[in-house]
């Protein structure tokens, strides 16, 4: 004996098994695990040089002819750290520190494509706080005598 079922059962027979296997396809696709991405390359480091490395050719620092981009370094004939430059283009950008031969720093300046841009502080040989300044693109905001 044979069963046949209306034509509309069927259908929703057939739609709700494509229903129930549509439904699996995304439960399936959710348990997979997400595929993470690759970290972030860090920049490369910047160059560093010494300033005798570097010459002076239309009011900027430049090396082998063309404008300088990474880091400044001078220090005292004992070896002690004297200066550090961040430069871009040939041109201060970013912090520029100096220090004093007793190893004390001296100057914290921030720069933005050769202007003075940020907090600037300046220290005493004995470490005390001499002057803080803010400049913004160049101009002088405020200065401080502690």
């Amino acid at each position: 004996m044979r069963m046949y079922l209306p034509a509309h059962k069927g259908m929703k027979i057939l739609l709700t098994i494509a229903l129930l296997g549509a439904g699996m396809f995304v439960l399936n696709q959710l348990r997979r695990p997400v595929q993470e991405a690759p970290p972030p390359v860090p920049p490369a480091p910047l160059e560093e040089v010494t300033r005798k490395q570097l010459a002076w050719e239309d009011d900027r620092f430049t090396k082998d002819g063309k404008p300088f981009t990474g880091v400044l370094l001078d220090s005292y004939p004992d070896g002690k750290r004297k200066q550090r430059y961040q430069m871009k283009d040939g041109q201060n950008h970013g912090l520029t520190e100096e220090w004093y031969e007793n190893g004390q720093q001296s100057t914290s300046t921030h720069w933005e494509n050769g202007q003075r841009h940020g907090e600037n502080i300046y220290w005493n040989p004995d470490g005390t706080v001499q002057k803080k300044q803010l400049w913004e693109q160049g101009k002088m905001l405020k200065e401080e005598h502690p």
